[in-house]
Order: C-alpha cells, then structure tokens, then sequence
C-alpha cells in the first residue's frame, strides 16, 4: 500500500502554485525580451535617422572642402592689380549682377554674414530657390586645365607669371609674356534653401544648393542640390593682419578678401521627419547660436579648410 500510495503522488502532476509561478516567470521573461526588441527597434531607427543625414553632411562639407581649396586664381598672380579684366567682362551679367564674376577675383572667396546679398537676383525667391538662413559663400577659381576652344559669353583668364587677363571667350584675349594658360573662370554661391526638391514637399527639407556658372556659349548661375538635411551655413574666416598673424573673424568683418587664408566651415544638419519627445536644444556654430523651437534631430559638423593658392 505505501508504495502505491507514493505512486499516485507523483502522478498527481503540477501543483496551483507551481504553475502561477512559472506563469509569471514566463511572463517577466516576455516582457523583457519585448522591451528588448522595442529599444533594439527604437535604437536601429535612430541610427537609420544618424545616418541619413550625417553622410549628406559629409558629403557636403567634402564639396565644400574641394572647392575652398582650389580658391582663387593661380599662384601666378599675387594680386588683383595684376590683372587686366576687359571690359565686356566687367558689363557681363550672369543672373548676379553686371560685373559679379569679377569682383574680388584675385581672392577667390567672398561670403555674406547672415545675410542673402543676392535677393534681387539671381536669389530671389522664386519656385526653384528659397534662402533660408546662414551665411552665403561664393567661390571663385580656375579650371583645373587649361582650354583652348571657348564659348562666346564665358569668362576666361590668361595667366602669365605674375600678370593675368580677363576676357570673354569671343573676345581676343591679351598678349602676355611666354609662356601662357588660358583657363575657364568657375563661380559657385553656396547658400542654404529652404526645401529639397519642391517649395510644396511636406515636410520642407531643408538643402545646401549651389548656384553654379552652367557652361556653353550663354552661360547663367543655375541652381544644383549639393545635398539636403542641410539648415545652416555659418563661416569664420582667418585673415593675414599684415604682421604674419591670421585671426579668425566672421564674414562682416573681412575687409580686404586678398587676405583670408583659411575658412572654418560649420553645418546644422536636421533630420527629415520629426520625432516626438525630443527635448529643446541650442547649437553653437562659430558665431551664431541657433535654438529651433520643434522637435527634429539634429548635429553639427565641422572642417576647416586652408586656401592652397593663397
């Protein structure tokens, strides 16, 4: 009898108590992998957002980065005053202005403070650009070759040792001492734009354009995307005093563009979507410090370039 006793014991199965407790283990351990998998979502998600926006970025800042450093005219030519500019050069209205393509060109590099200092023309707001904010950047320089066959109304320079002349393609160029380059003369204006592709896209994205000195015989400063995610532009600029020592100033305050030797080069990079429960933040960018009142993600990027032909 004991041992038929003890038999039906065991067989008697899992007690109350003993499944409630395996309930709520089981329980805890569902609950633990879900929030797992709901951080390693919520963690993938913004690293999806990280990454959207910080290889536009860098994409952008190398394009910037490329372009300040082949700045300015030759090393040939130390000076403005050595450069003789023909007149139909100087009457030439490419969208900007008459005579925009000839300002400072012996610098290479010229930017507006926080400001758009083309708004009545070539940006003004219109379906295919829209200043935003930031500073505005024109880079001028050379083609990296140089041409022998030109279009009508483009700008060209033949460069010499220490002497330059700036003509128009269906003009004869001057005659300069042995040996001689003639290279096409290229201007690009950096600015921020309010949206991507489309004033009407929801939500706007915002974008680092470029007006670029298109080619051919007509050339116009035409609009081209650098790349979006792009809100703000600022620059600080380090300039020669004249006594050996470059310090570093804002745009406003550049008075002799001849001297800026290097350009450090912020970019407030702004995710496409917004996402809620992002707290307030402030973003410093050389002089400016820009506090948006939404809720998008955002960092900053930074470089500083030295102008090689300077």
């Amino acid at each position: 009898m004991p041992t038929c006793a003890a038999h039906s014991r065991r067989q008697a199965g899992t007690s109350l108590v003993e499944l409630v407790i395996a309930m709520t283990v089981g329980m805890v351990l569902v609950t633990v992998m879900l929030r797992g998998t709901a951080a390693s979502s919520t963690h993938a998600a913004v690293n999806s957002v990280l990454a959207e926006y910080l290889t536009n970025g860098r994409y952008a800042l190398e394009v910037i980065r490329r372009d300040l450093r082949h700045a300015a005219m030759s090393p040939l030519i130390w000076e403005g005053a050595q450069v003789q500019v023909n007149g139909a050069v100087s009457a030439q209205n490419y969208g900007c202005g008459a005579g925009f393509d000839t300002t400072v060109i012996d610098a290479g590099l010229w930017a507006a403070n926080d400001t758009n200092p083309f708004s009545s023309t070539c940006l003004a707001t219109g379906t295919d650009r829209q200043y935003q904010r930031g500073d505005v950047m024109v880079v001028r320089k050379l083609s990296n070759q140089p041409v022998s066959a030109f279009a009508a109304k483009a700008p060209y320079l033949r460069i010499s040792y220490g002497a330059g002349n700036m003509f128009l393609g269906e003009q004869t160029p001057a005659a300069l001492p042995s040996p001689v380059y003639d290279h096409a003369v290229l201007t690009d204006v950096y600015y921020v734009n309010a949206f991507t592709y489309s004033k009407d896209e929801k939500p706007l994205v915002p974008a680092l354009y470029r007006l670029r000195l298109s080619a051919g015989g007509t050339p116009r400063m035409t609009p081209e995307l650098v790349a979006s995610n792009v809100e703000h532009l600022q620059l600080r600029l380090g300039v020669d005093d004249g006594s050996g020592n470059v310090r570093l100033v804002s745009p406003g305050a550049v008075t002799d563009w001849s001297a800026v030797r290097s350009a450090q080069v912020w970019l407030l990079l702004r995710g496409t979507q917004p996402e809620s429960g992002l707290p307030k933040a402030s973003y410093s960018l050389g002089d400016v410090t820009y506090s948006p009142d939404d809720s998008y993600r955002r960092t900053v990027l930074s470089t500083v370039v030295h102008l090689r032909s300077r």
